[in-house]
């Protein structure tokens, strides 16, 4: 088995589909965002609503802008429909499903109002003015009032679904830009369904006036008597062929899948998880999806969102390495070389990967899990504290009491800690394990390691004397540090996952403490700890500890509570 190496000088086309996707969305969704707030013009008046039209159409009809808009419209559908064939499973969120769903309806509900506008503008030169749409839909035909207005709900909330995903991958979108955008998103609609509906009460009080009607339609320009059929007959065509078109994709992909059932197997193994099999073809996210594999991701699959990520230990054929976007995403969260996005490789052969988030990682919680949270092999140092002669303690004690006195203990303990620049790692009921230096060297780490135990000292002190009553003696604790490599990385499982480190390092810290009862001492620190802090210690506590499954001795210092006083604060 190899590793597969990443390379950086694979040449991708100049725009992608994903992203001619989301600009031609956007460009639609400022199309429509116009369009609204034109209708919420109608609140004011119907002169001011006609004078909005006016400029709206200079704008949007301008040829340029004609071509843009209409290429933006064919590129998004077929571009959205080429990704539904494409997808390898259909297992999606409940918003992307939403998504899916309302755009399926747009073209169902809008072609008419599409061909009874543009369309008939342009072909037979017909005045579609803002008071023809209004006095067509509102005062002649309330019921295709109603579904003209449902469709652009529709056209609504599915852009509003888009520019969210899109947004919520921003790491500025936070704070209060959320709610800002809610309230502006509920805002706009209300805003023009209202001045919609105010601009058909004035029309439907002029529509009375004989003269003003018959002004009306001679200004309206109809040259084709049947242009009303013509239009309505043209819109049941299209959406024939449209459902056509659905089922015929449908149907390909039941094709397509039943052949992949032919395809070669490649196998997965998750480390974390199960081994399965699957035709090749698709990307390890849809593989996971299928098989109902936990797998993060924010963004759906589209390779933005870098939730996804696995690090590939091992793979018996080469990846396709990354094109630039998926570089881009991986370098932005500082990935190392063997870590590649879930729904950007295709397995082709035997592969052994590790996803690296939690299922349940949002874009809210993506930034507390940095490289180490992945797994990284770092030189950390580490302490175990534990009170000595709790049992006895506590076996003279109500459960209460108890409870109480380990909870002073670990705050007490804890602050100290921190205070000194650890990290508490985990309590162990009358003990605990601490870390130092993850974000800093390893002599920074020993050095505050040190500190934290002399600190840990003299909150001990003060425990002790808070406690003077209810305690028969004082508390005494025994100390271990030790330095070394340790595998440090997000670990556990629910909500008991968290940055913890695991291998000898973290044995040898844990047998240190242990010693310090044998010895008779209160702390144990390996002499890698006091090279690495930079200090030396009399002469007469280092000794020569053997350690269980060590052949060699471990060279360590035995200490005394007064030996920590030298330390510097």
């Amino acid at each position: 088995m190899t590793n597969p190496v990443k390379s950086k000088f694979r040449i991708a086309s100049p725009i992608s589909k994903a992203r001619l996707r989301m600009a031609s969305g956007l460009i639609l969704f400022v199309y429509v965002l116009t369009h609204f707030l034109n209708h919420a013009l109608g609140l004011y008046s119907l002169p001011l609503m006609e004078a909005g039209g006016t400029y709206f159409k200079i704008f949007w009809r301008f040829p340029v802008i004609s071509i843009l808009l209409y290429g933006a419209l064919i590129a998004h559908v077929y571009l959205t429909l080429g990704h539904f064939y494409k997808r390898q499973t259909l297992s999606m969120s409940m918003r992307e499903w939403l998504q899916v769903f309302l755009g399926i309806l747009i073209p169902l509900f809008m072609v008419l109002h599409l061909l009874a506008t543009r369309f008939a503008n342009e072909v037979y030169a017909l005045n579609d003015s803002y008071t023809y749409v209004v006095l067509a839909t509102f005062v002649q035909s309330p019921a295709s009032g109603i579904l003209n207005v449902i469709g652009l709900l529709i056209v609504w909330v599915h852009g509003c679904i888009g520019i969210y995903a899109w947004l919520k991958l921003k790491p500025w979108y936070s704070g209060y830009l959320p709610s800002i955008a809610l309230i502006l998103a509920a805002l706009v609609p209300v805003l023009a369904i209202n001045g919609f509906v105010a601009a058909g009460r004035e029309l439907e009080w002029l529509a009375e006036d004989p003269d003003w009607l018959a002004r009306y339609y001679q200004n309206l320009n109809i040259t084709d008597k049947n242009l009303g059929n013509i239009v309505t007959e043209m819109a049941l065509i299209f959406r024939y062929a449209f459902v056509g078109l659905l089922a015929a994709i449908v149907s390909l992909r039941l094709v397509r899948q039943f052949n992949s059932r032919q395809n070669t197997q490649v196998a997965i193994d998750y480390l974390d998880g199960p081994k399965i099999n699957h035709p090749a073809g698709s990307s390890l996210l849809e593989i996971s999806r299928i098989h109902n594999i936990p797998h993060a991701s924010v963004c759906g699959g589209r390779g933005r969102c870098s939730t996804c990520r696995v690090r590939i230990l091992s793979s018996n054929l080469e990846l396709s390495p990354p094109d630039s976007e998926e570089q881009a995403v991986l370098d932005r969260v500082r990935a190392p070389g063997d870590v590649r996005l879930a729904c950007q490789i295709i397995p082709k052969g035997a592969i052994k990967v590790i996803r690296l988030l939690p299922a349940e990682a949002t874009m809210k919680t993506l930034g507390e899990y940095s490289n180490q949270a992945s797994g990284v092999e770092q030189v950390v140092t580490v302490l175990f504290a534990d009170i000595r002669g709790f049992t006895e303690t506590s076996e003279a004690k109500l459960p209460f009491d108890v409870v109480y006195l380990v909870n002073q203990f670990s705050i007490a303990m804890g602050d100290a800690i921190e205070a000194s620049g650890g990290k508490v790692d985990k309590f162990l009921g009358d003990g605990l394990m601490a870390l130092f230096g993850i974000s800093s060297t390893p002599q920074e780490g020993s050095l505050a390691a040190l500190k934290a135990a002399k600190q840990m000292r003299l909150a001990l002190n003060e425990l002790n004397a808070k406690l003077a009553d209810d305690l028969d003696e004082p508390l005494r604790i025994g100390i271990g540090i030790h330095a070394g490599p340790v595998v440090l990385g997000e670990m556990g499982y629910g909500a008991s996952r968290g940055l913890t480190a695991i291998g000898d390092t973290v044995n040898t810290a844990s047998r240190l403490e242990a010693a310090t009862k044998k010895l008779g001492v209160s702390v144990c620190i390996s002499d890698n700890v006091a090279k690495l802090a930079g200090y030396k210690f009399s002469e007469n506590t280092v000794q020569q500890l053997a350690l269980r499954g060590k052949k060699l001795k471990l060279p360590i210092h035995a200490l005394k509570i007064s030996d920590l006083d030298a330390i510097p604060d």
